[in-house]
This record gives structure tokens, sequence and C-alpha cells, in this order.
């Protein structure tokens, strides 16, 4: 019953009442993502017609993945080199509580992509769109 309202006033009165001192509130996205961008523009406009300081910064993806925190490269480092399970157990729980330490991404809903080819065609792949490379003719 409190999904998706776009109640502003309600908001307001919640950073109000929340000892909000107009800190910044940085996005940091890359138009290297088309669907990043344009999330991030939405959710810094909402952030500031309910009062909060939205500083969206548009960088780069390469300085997007540059400027994770030491955590999380530290734990993704760790999770890559365990030698065992209980390694990789302990490398993956690090990097679960630096991530929601650190929030670097919102889930913000799902896409779905459509993706076709024949019959006569091999070695097609899809990951996040069409992987083209060792495709080959099958007739």
């Amino acid at each position: 019953e409190n999904y998706n309202k776009h109640d502003v006033e309600a908001a307001k009165k919640l950073v109000a009442e929340s000892g909000y001192n107009n800190e910044p509130i940085t996005f940091l996205t890359t138009q290297d993502y088309p669907f990043m961008y344009s999330a991030a523009v939405v959710i810094t406009q909402e952030l500031e017609e309910i009062g909060l300081n939205g500083d969206m910064q548009v960088v780069d993806w390469a300085t997007v993945l540059a400027a994770q925190s030491p955590e999380i490269s530290a734990a993704l480092n760790s999770l890559s080199t365990a030698s065992d399970e209980a390694d990789q157990k302990a490398a993956f729980a690090a990097l679960q509580e630096a991530y929601f330490d650190y929030a670097p991404i919102i889930k913000l809903g799902d896409a779905a992509s459509i993706s076709l080819t024949r019959s006569s065609i091999g070695g097609f792949a899809t990951l996040v769109g069409p992987i083209l490379y060792n495709v080959y003719r099958t007739e």
C-alpha cells in the first residue's frame, strides 16, 4: 500500500524531520551506458524536488569502476584468489558487508531484450546484448 505513491509533500516532511543539513548526495554515473545516465538524471531531479541536494557527476565507465570503495575492490580480489571453499565464503561475506555499507548500486527495476537468430547461424550467444564474435553460417 505504500509502494510508488510519489507523495512529494510526505517526502519533504520526512526530510525536514530527519535533520538533513543539505549534504550532497552524489551519483557517479556515465553516459557510456544510457540506462545508468537516464536513471541518475531522474533520481537527482526527484531528490531535489523533495529538498535533498542531488549531485550528479558524469564520468566515463573506467572512472566509475576506479571510484569503487577500497573495501569492495579488496573483497573482490580476495574472492577471485581464494584457494578453498572456506576462504571463498569469508571473502564473499566481506564483499557482501562492504557492498551493503557502501551501497554502490541500488536496483531500480528489471529490463529485458529480445535477440533473434535463425537455424542456419551457429555460435550465437547473448549476455547484455548479442555477442557476435564466433558466429558462423551452418549451411
